[in-house]
């Protein structure tokens, strides 16, 4: 079961980059797993070892086996902090999964599965050697290798972009935030993209369907239509199974696929 949000309880470091951490425990195998989509970069700690993934923008629902035992660690990073993060640019991340190691070029990262097998399965012990793993390889590589002033005004503009393209009721869309933001819509396309791993229309559309699950049993789709910031619910129905694989009534009374089990390392954010 997952612990929660426990961000209020990062390492001081890792303050300006996560935006949530979560651990969890699968007690029981053989139930699906619905990994949503999702807009933010993620690192993933397997308890199995292997040492963490760093894993781009979700942009479809995947459907997956759990297996019975083991667990992970999930930190999402903020919303344009993922460049000044990881050192490199995100582009072209979106819906793939690639070893920290092979970005930072850390040596051993595989640390926090050694605390699982001495915590016995503890969720929590599990995360915070995590995030003191994670804390201390943050720290080296900001010494050595700190941000440039060209990554950090990506960052700047990319977090502004999507926190006004957050908004569910479109107002003009990337054109108008460019706008606002003394940019060119190509300007924002090309630091949006670089910082956060997608383009900005992507991900405003991502953020509604985002919006629309958590809402899902409040009302009918025509509302949730009018709620998200759809035309119509024809809208919504196509832009969902786009995204989810089925239309929103199949999704909502369980009618959903049946994937392969959950492996670690697969090459893709599944």
């Amino acid at each position: 079961m997952p612990d929660g949000n426990l961000s209020s309880s990062l390492p001081a470091v890792l303050r300006p980059w996560l935006s949530d951490v979560r651990a969890a425990v699968a007690d029981a195998g053989g139930t699906t797993v619905v990994e949503e989509p999702d807009t933010s970069v993620t690192l993933l700690f397997w308890s199995g070892g292997g040492g963490a993934v760093v894993l781009g923008p979700r942009t479809r629902a995947t459907y997956r086996r759990r297996e019975a035992g083991g667990g992970c660690v999930r930190m999402r990073v903020r919303a344009g902090r993922a460049e000044q993060l990881l050192g490199r640019g995100v582009r072209g991340l979106g819906d793939r999964a690639v070893p920290l190691r092979e970005l930072w070029g850390e040596p051993d990262d595989s640390l926090p599965a050694t605390w699982w097998e001495r915590e016995h399965r503890d969720p929590a012990g599990f995360r915070h050697a995590a995030l003191s793993w994670l804390a201390e390889a943050a720290t080296r590589r900001l010494s050595s290798a700190p941000p440039t002033s060209s990554v950090l005004a990506r960052a700047e503009l990319a977090e502004a972009a999507a926190s006004a393209l957050s908004d569910l009721v479109p107002r003009g869309g990337v054109r108008e935030v460019s706008r606002q933001l003394y940019v060119s819509e190509r300007q924002l396309r090309d630091a949006f993209t670089s910082a956060v791993g997608i383009a900005p229309k992507r991900f405003a559309r991502l953020n509604r369907i985002r919006s629309v699950l958590a809402r899902a049993e409040r009302g009918q789709l025509a509302t949730l239509a009018a709620e998200t910031g759809y035309h119509d619910q024809a809208h919504l129905t196509t832009d969902f199974r786009r995204v989810m694989g089925v239309p929103p009534g199949a999704y909502a009374a369980g009618r959903i696929p049946v994937g392969p089990r959950c492996r670690p390392g697969s090459g893709n954010t599944g």
